[in-house]
């Protein structure tokens, strides 16, 4: 995440900009994924 942060600080054109935006969300929704994940795991144990 925290490579987000420092390409959200770089001056990009629109289209690197929506580059940007579409990597942290996958970034994010991946990150929720994991979670979800854990949780199964750990409550079938």
């Amino acid at each position: 995440m925290q490579a987000s942060y420092l390409l959200a600080q770089a001056k990009l054109d629109e289209n690197n900009k929506k580059w940007l935006e579409l990597i942290d969300k996958a970034s994010q929704d991946a990150a929720q994924v994991n979670r979800e994940i854990r949780e199964i795991l750990r409550s079938q144990n």
